[in-house]
C-alpha cells in the first residue's frame, strides 16, 4: 500500500488548489497502469481534507474528457489536466478544434510517464494561455512499484530552462548532449540512494 498523498498534495498546492475551486481531469489510463489510480486516490484524499476540487476520471477517453470540460469548466476557477504528455497535447489540440476556449480558462498541466523539451512546454503553454512557465505545468517521475518518486518544482523548471540550448553546459554538468528531466523529491516521503553506481 503506497501513500502518495504528501507527494501529490505538494504538486496540487503549487497550483493553488488549496484556495481555488478546481476541476481536475485525470486522463492517465485507469487500471492499465498505476498512475491513473494513484492520481484518483490522492485527489480523493486531497478533496477530503477540505480542498475544493472535483475529480473527473475519463482516463484515455479523449472525447469524453473534452465533452466534460466543455460542460463543466465554467463552474471552476481553474482546470488541471493530468496525463501522459503526448495525450495531454492531443487533448488540448483536439479540444480547441471542438470549440474549447482554453485561453478563456485558467489551465494547469500535471503530467508524467515521459519527459519533454522546454520547447514542447512553451508550445502547450501557448495553446492554453498559461501565464507562468515555472508554475503552470509539472512533470512527475514515478514507478509502478513505488508510486510518485519526485516531481518538477518552479526551481527545477528554472534550472532546466537556464541550461536549455547550451549544449556545452549540458554536456559538462550532466554528461549527455540531451537536457535531462530535473525533478525534486521530498526526503520525508521518499528515500533515494545510489548503490554500486545504480
Amino acid at each position: 500500500d503506497i501513500d502518495n498523498t504528501a507527494a501529490v498534495a505538494n504538486i496540487y498546492d503549487s497550483f493553488g488548489m488549496d484556495t481555488k475551486t478546481t476541476l481536475l481531469v485525470n486522463c492517465f489510463s485507469m487500471g492499465t497502469w498505476v498512475a491513473g489510480t494513484l492520481v484518483e486516490a490522492s485527489t480523493i484524499n486531497y478533496a477530503n481534507q477540505g480542498n475544493k476540487v472535483s475529480l473527473l476520471t475519463p482516463g484515455i477517453e479523449k472525447i469524453s474528457a473534452i465533452d466534460s470540460i466543455k460542460r463543466l469548466s465554467a463552474n471552476y476557477d481553474q482546470v488541471v489536466l493530468c496525463g501522459y504528455p503526448p495525450f495531454v497535447k492531443d487533448l488540448i489540440e483536439e479540444g480547441a478544434r471542438m470549440g474549447i476556449d482554453w485561453k478563456g480558462m485558467s489551465v494547469k498541466l500535471f503530467m508524467g510517464g515521459e519527459s519533454f523539451s522546454e520547447e514542447w512546454r512553451d508550445y502547450v503553454h501557448e495553446l492554453v494561455g498559461a501565464s507562468d512557465v515555472h508554475y503552470d505545468s509539472k512533470n512527475l517521475y514515478g514507478a509502478a512499484d513505488i508510486g510518485v518518486v519526485a516531481h518538477e518544482t518552479p526551481l527545477s523548471v528554472l534550472v532546466r530552462r537556464a541550461y536549455n540550448g547550451d549544449n556545452e553546459a549540458i554536456q559538462h554538468s550532466f554528461g549527455t548532449e540531451i537536457l535531462p528531466s530535473l525533478h525534486q523529491f521530498d526526503s520525508s516521503v521518499r528515500h533515494i540512494e545510489k548503490v554500486n553506481d545504480e
